[in-house]
């Protein structure tokens, strides 16, 4: 999905004593959240 700039984002982070991870969400037009992007 790409960014809509328009719509607000949601940042959703985890970390363990392995990794640490994040993804940047956002709602499509018919209301699923979507990853943008994420490392």
């Amino acid at each position: 999905m790409f960014p809509d700039n328009s719509k607000p984002f949601r940042v959703v982070c985890d970390a363990s004593d392995f990794a640490i991870g994040c993804a940047l969400m956002q709602f499509d037009d018919t209301g699923r959240e979507r990853v943008v992007s994420y490392q």
